[in-house]
């Protein structure tokens, strides 16, 4: 029940703070877009003890390329991952990071699969944004607006895709040696 209150009380605040730049701003600016894409973050985030959002199915498998470790070395996944850890933009999702023991892995899947939806949702909340600016022939609000969408979904959405694919690596070979599985994994397959 506390949880539902809480989320309740940030959608209002969400909902108000929305109210108060489009009034300022208008809907179609692109400020108002970051807004609302921070505001799909945040209530992914507090909507986490309540409710768990799923990757649209098209978009959950872990592509064999995906698997290759140069694709994200090449786009420096593994830079931005070492920046979240060591930075405090760890403290945004902890529960994310596995807690040194099996055993927790099913919840960490879990959650670095919500993570991952919440920014797909969050991305394409962007998305018309980006193309009302290419429309408009703003290229430095286009470039604005895609740094921000570069670091605040793209990356992280790589970031956890890298992530997933290592710990179903991790838990195959696991299972390959005779270890059980720890419970609740599932290994799908590319």
């Amino acid at each position: 029940m506390r949880h539902a209150i809480v989320l309740a009380a940030t959608l209002a605040a969400f909902a108000f703070s929305l109210a108060m730049i489009r009034d300022l701003v208008g809907a179609g600016s692109p400020w108002f877009g970051v807004m609302l894409m921070m505001c799909v973050l945040g209530t992914a985030a507090m909507a986490r003890p309540i409710f768990l959002p799923a990757v649209p199915a098209p978009l959950h498998a872990i592509r064999a390329w995906e698997r290759r470790p140069g694709v994200y070395r090449r786009l420096f996944v593994p830079t931005f991952g070492a920046l979240l850890r060591r930075s405090p933009l760890r403290y945004l999702n902890t529960d994310v990071y596995l807690r040194g023991d099996a055993a927790s892995a099913p919840a960490v899947i879990a959650q670095v699969e919500a993570a991952e939806a919440a920014h797909w949702l969050a991305g394409l909340v962007l998305l018309p944004y980006l193309v009302i600016a290419v429309q408009g022939h703003r290229w430095g609000t286009l470039l604005a607006l895609a740094a921000v969408e570069a670091a605040a979904n793209v990356y992280p959405i790589l970031h956890l895709r890298w992530t997933r694919g290592r710990l179903d690596a991790v838990l195959g070979r696991r299972q390959q040696k005779g270890r059980p599985r720890p419970p609740g994994i599932v290994i799908r397959p590319a």
